[in-house]
């Protein structure tokens, strides 16, 4: 058995991705009092900061996977769950928006993992559901550019 390095509680609701950045340090997402949740620590699990993002109608939000975006920053693809939208957003190293996107698919659409491709936009996995409302959902994958826009649906700007 190996012993116990440290460990952290912090007053969230859950963390659901982590990313070791180039600066050596955690960074870690998930949801805190229904916002979207980011915080970065040090490697001896030292709080740098921690930022909570808000929907324009202070809808519930999660973010659900971070990753580099090879430029010192960060891109995280985050779901609005009463807008039923799945959401990109590019942040700096501080965690401040620097762009936001929502798409909704061909209904409602929600994102569960995000991966830079390899001409350097950005290809996010989830699924979308009909508005129809029968619930048949589906899974869905979306390309994007650099600023998280398709060419024919470029998802809309998504303030905070």
């Amino acid at each position: 058995m190996g012993d116990l390095v440290w460990s952290k509680s912090m007053g969230g609701f859950f963390l659901l991705d982590i990313l070791v950045t180039s600066e050596n340090e955690l960074l870690t997402c998930g949801e805190s009092d229904d916002k979207g949740w980011l915080i970065k620590l040090s490697m001896d699990g030292d709080l740098i900061w921690d930022k909570r993002y808000t929907p324009p109608q202070n809808e519930v939000m999660r973010l659900d996977v971070i990753i580099s975006d090879g430029n010192g920053g960060y891109v995280a693809a985050a779901n609005n769950f009463d807008d039923q939208a799945g959401i990109i957003m590019g942040l700096d190293s501080s965690g401040e928006i620097v762009w936001s996107r929502k798409h909704e698919g061909v209904g409602s659409a929600f994102f569960s993992d995000l991966t830079k491709f390899q001409d350097k936009g950005y290809l996010l996995a989830g699924q979308t559901y009909p508005p129809n409302g029968n619930f048949e959902r589906a899974a869905w994958l979306l390309k994007t550019d650099l600023q998280g826009q398709t060419g024919d649906c470029p998802g809309d700007p998504y303030p905070m």
